[in-house]
């Protein structure tokens, strides 16, 4: 078995039913807080780029990633890997909290 679905299978998968309302809150607080975190991270990078973010419930192998999709920027924000790392406040996501 792979590594990314011996993740899945093995770590992911069975916590998803623990996890459910975490990562609802955190996908309720991104969204709420979308234009921040797009105009944070724009800034972060350093460029004027107008990201598409997607939000996804993953194989559990990352809680973000940068790439591009049909030509334009993207952010991935994989929720699995959100709830499981506690980021799920609006502080958190928003980056205002590290703690």
């Amino acid at each position: 078995m792979d590594r990314v679905r011996e993740v899945m299978v093995d770590r992911t998968l069975p916590r998803l039913d623990e996890r459910i309302h975490d990562m609802i809150e955190a996908w309720m607080n991104i969204r709420a807080n979308a234009e921040d975190i797009s105009s944070r991270a724009c800034r972060s990078l350093k460029t004027d780029l107008d990201p598409i973010m997607v939000l996804y419930v993953g194989s559990g192998c990352g809680a973000g990633w940068a790439t591009t999709i049909s030509g334009s920027p993207a952010i991935l924000l994989g929720l699995e890997n959100i709830a499981d790392l506690g980021w799920i406040s609006e502080k958190r996501v928003r980056g205002f909290d590290s703690a």
